[in-house]
């Protein structure tokens, strides 16, 4: 008989691999049905909106998530409560932003109000996930990361084929809300069944201030790393076409996978073991998992990014779309690009294990200050369309090579410092 934790484990697992195929499969379909220069529409709305979600989150969950584990069920319907109230503040703060952001032209405003109730409903949502991963919940957590992220996808294709006169951005983003709607109704149930309420909860701004100050490194220094991928693509169109920015956003969404599939299949389960091995201790298991997590994660970034180049080489093909083809090796920049990426985040959680957070966030804002000078120095030599991921190639090589100096010097200082009581 199958073990319920390893059924809960296979299910979940199970859960995100069909959401990743998702993502994937909505990459296609946009870019099969809608003309680029929607697609690259499309992706400066995403782009805008995940990065609205990171300020309206302020990355609090760092700090709220950790007092949940220990905490009874009144303390975290408190808590919930608290942040919501923080969170409703934080719209009410963006608001402006967004304005600003449709005034530039940057996005049209007849998707301002999908753009708002998109935010705040994906934010909300992606919240609910982590807050069932902090309540030990990891089916939960995988149910509500595949209504949010891959239920609403698969309406597409036969509401695509059966409807032409439905094959539009406008379809999508109205499908992508309903998908969020649908996550936030499913997480108020569970919580209510869970015996949650939040009509006797009170604001704790002691404990709302408390927790910013937490979260405030790890706000600064997730601004600095997505704020790369956010403002890649607004490059892209300045130094080309909207319609060019479809096509970064098609490579980008087939990167992205990549990213998925080894954070799903590597980092989800081998990170916890190496906290584990730091927290207790264990130097030689400490490097250990690390040296297994470095050779899992080259050899299948290497070998899934090689399959990409060849299955992306093959879809265009099966497109019949030109301007695909011509930017081919806009995809190449951005493999090495993200697996450099993905590199940085093996030492990342290295550093994260041995609580080297001051380490972490000046190797991000390292990475930040590479890209923007990078960008400055093609800037001034007549920039090209390649100057974007050259910039994201600069910047992350900064950021692994940062990152591993600090872990070089700061994993001797931490497992001495752990072995001092035991030798005294």
């Amino acid at each position: 008989m199958i073990n319920s934790h390893l059924l809960s484990r296979l299910s979940n697992t199970a859960l995100r691999c069909v959401t990743l195929a998702c993502r994937l499969l909505l990459v296609l379909m946009l870019a099969g049905f809608l003309p680029a220069a929607d697609v690259g529409l499309f992706g400066l709305f995403f782009i805008s909106v995940n990065f609205g979600l990171i300020l309206a989150g302020l990355n609090f969950h760092a700090y709220s998530n950790r007092e949940m584990v220990s905490a009874d069920r009144a303390t975290r319907s408190r808590m919930v409560f608290n942040q919501l109230v923080l969170y409703l503040i934080a719209y009410a703060v963006l608001l402006p932003l967004a304005i600003a952001t449709f005034t530039a032209g940057y996005l049209p405003w007849n998707l301002f109000g999908l753009f708002l109730a998109i935010m705040v409903v994906e934010h909300l949502t992606y919240e609910a996930y982590r807050l069932f991963v902090a309540l030990g919940r990891p089916l939960a957590a995988g149910m509500t990361g595949f209504i949010r992220g891959a239920s609403w996808v698969l309406l597409i294709p036969p509401v695509f084929y059966l409807r032409e006169d439905l094959q539009s951005l406008q379809t999508v983003l109205v499908l992508w809300l309903f998908g969020g709607m649908t996550t936030l109704v499913y997480t108020a149930i569970l919580l209510y069944r869970d015996g949650y309420s939040l009509r006797t909860a009170q604001i704790d701004t002691a404990w709302l201030m408390r927790g910013l100050r937490v979260a405030a490194p790890f706000f600064i220094g997730t601004v600095a790393v997505r704020g790369i991928f956010t403002v890649d693509r607004y490059l892209i169109e300045a130094l080309s076409s909207l319609a060019v920015v479809g096509v970064y956003t098609f490579y980008s969404g087939l990167c992205v996978a990549l990213q998925g599939i080894i954070d799903a299949a590597i980092f989800s389960f081998t990170y916890p073991k190496l906290i584990q091995a730091a927290n207790t201790a264990d130097e030689a298991q400490f490097d250990a998992r690390l040296r297994s997590l470095a050779l899992h994660c080259s050899a299948a970034t290497a070998g899934l990014a090689l399959a990409i180049y060849v299955l992306a080489t093959c879809l265009i093909g099966l497109l019949n779309k030109p301007i695909y083809l011509e930017y081919l090796d806009l995809l190449a920049l951005l493999l090495v690009a993200y697996s450099l990426f993905i590199a940085g985040t093996v030492v990342y959680y290295g550093l994260y294990a041995i609580k080297a957070d001051a380490a972490i966030l000046r190797s991000k804002l390292l990475a930040l200050l590479g890209f923007t000078l990078s960008m400055l120095v093609f800037y001034v030599y007549k920039p090209q369309l390649f100057a974007v991921p050259a910039s994201m190639i600069v910047a992350f090589t900064l950021l692994l090579t940062s990152s591993t100096l600090y872990l070089r010097r700061l994993r001797k200082r931490f497992f001495a410092s752990r072995a001092q009581p035991a030798s005294a």
